[in-house]
């Protein structure tokens, strides 16, 4: 049985449906049954729970061989999550599988990311086999910004020229299923990223010829950015992340590109045209 965590949001659920769709036994842990509504008819076994409740997490591991480790950034992530690997460890789960993000480290200035990497240590620590999967940002970020694609013809960024090698969650979910299912990839660090590095100005272009209407790139300096981001309710200190996150990939940080998606499963990654003529309708096209 392979139990996955964060099993409703934008990565968790495509690795559910990818495991799913590969015929794999997979739990869904899960904090709300009406969002689990999304995984009827696949045959997921769906355990409801909160990762703060040790007992809904023990409930939830109870004849798990594998784990997708992956959770939202509260304060305390790394206090969380080295609790589910400890009892992951205790329960007999044989392979824990992390999705972290490229470029942690720890002297990172992104909190985050050294949240990321010392869930990582704990991890190999834990006596449990691991693998960390370490994506660059998503395409699907944009559909954050549908209705200003829609409506406006364009969408925002404190990303300058900046090139970035985006890629498709579905991807990441691809990989993450190859991982979970098949022999051969403990112990390992990936870096997953799309094909290309693009700037935002080529992936608007990416856009109009994908959607059929002109779709332009606006540039916004980061205090803009954090601001909008504090404006639309977002916690202040997520907010501070992502605005140095971004101030960190305008300066180039996520410009490298690998082929672990094909290595790993034999199909190269998606390109940008695919992701946005796969979601046109959401686009308004």
């Amino acid at each position: 049985m392979i139990l996955v965590t964060g099993a409703t949001g934008t990565v968790g659920s495509e690795v559910v449906r990818e495991l799913a769709g590969r015929g794999a036994p997979v739990r869904a842990f899960v904090r709300s049954l009406e969002k689990a509504a999304m995984f009827d008819g696949l045959g997921v076994d769906v355990v409801q729970g909160d990762l703060e409740d040790a007992a809904s997490v023990a409930t939830a591991l109870d004849g798990a061989d594998h784990l997708f480790l992956l959770t939202a950034v509260p304060p305390n992530q790394v206090e969380l999550e080295r609790g589910v690997v400890e009892a992951a460890a205790s329960s007999g789960v044989e392979h824990i599988v992390k999705l972290s993000a490229l470029n942690v480290a720890d002297d990172s200035p992104v909190n985050f990311f050294r949240w990321h990497r010392e869930t990582e240590r704990n991890i190999e620590a834990s006596g449990a086999g691991w693998t960390h999967l370490r994506p660059n940002n998503f395409f699907q970020n944009l559909l954050f910004q549908v209705d200003a694609i829609r409506e406006q013809g364009a969408f925002y960024g404190p990303f300058g020229d900046a090139p970035i090698s985006s890629i498709d969650v579905r991807d990441i979910a691809a990989v993450s299923a190859t991982v979970l299912m098949e022999p051969g990839h403990m112990g390992k660090t990936l870096d997953l990223t799309g094909p290309v590095a693009l700037t935002h100005a080529e992936m608007a272009s990416s856009l109009t010829d994908a959607l059929g209407r002109e779709v332009s790139y606006v540039n916004v300096s980061l205090d803009d950015a954090r601001a909008s981001m504090l404006g639309m309710g977002m916690p202040e200190y997520i907010a501070n992340d992502l605005t140095t996150l971004s101030g960190e990939l305008a300066g180039g940080s996520g410009s490298g590109t690998t082929a672990t998606v094909e290595s790993v499963t034999g199909k190269p990654a998606r390109p940008l045209e695919a992701f946005a003529s796969d979601n046109a309708r959401a686009f308004g096209s």
